[in-house]
């Protein structure tokens, strides 16, 4: 059997969905700079490395997309200029890209589009085929006032609804 010894990560999603802190969790130390402000920490693609076991993880933190009102052309170069760089970085390529939604925000158009020129440059299949979403602020889920006594996280992505639903769906429901 051949086992797999390296994981590679990109974190994607929009300034302030923690990717960068998500990265540190999953990297177990401080590496990439984060903050709770809504402006981007993260100005240019960054690597992190750390271990499972006999994993070897790499993780890749990426600028904010979606971060600015642009016409879609602009955003595809934004997007295009982002992912070159990460590619540059990890030129064999990577086993998951991480959507980085935060709980108990809305999944706006502004990630909608951004989804859609990844789309655009990676393919219509890839969030299919290698897509995971993460909600991060996940520790709001248990005070959040309007989740109730009882309510698993299983059960509050079985009742989203619309594009959110759409987005869960078409990654398979890979969602953590």
């Amino acid at each position: 059997m051949n086992e797999t010894t390296e994981l590679d990560l990109l974190l994607i999603g929009k300034t302030g969905n923690g990717k960068s802190a998500t990265g540190n969790s999953i990297l177990t130390h401080q590496l990439f700079k984060h903050s709770s402000s809504a402006i981007s920490v993260t100005k240019k693609v960054k690597e992190g490395f750390g271990k499972y076991g006999d994993l070897k993880i790499k993780v890749v933190d990426s600028p904010g997309v979606g971060d600015t009102r642009m016409d879609s052309q602009k955003a595809i170069l934004k997007v295009t200029k982002a992912l070159k760089e990460a590619i540059m970085i990890n030129p064999r390529g990577y086993h998951a890209f991480l959507i980085l939604l935060k709980f108990g925000g809305r999944y706006t158009g502004e990630e909608q589009d951004a989804i859609k020129n990844l789309k655009a440059v990676l393919g219509d299949t890839f969030v299919r085929e290698f897509c995971i979403l993460v909600m991060s602020y996940g520790d709001c889920f248990k005070t959040d006032p309007d989740i109730d006594d009882g309510m698993t996280f299983e059960k509050w992505c079985a009742i989203q609804e619309g594009p959110l639903k759409e987005l869960m769906a078409e990654c398979g429901n890979r969602i953590v």
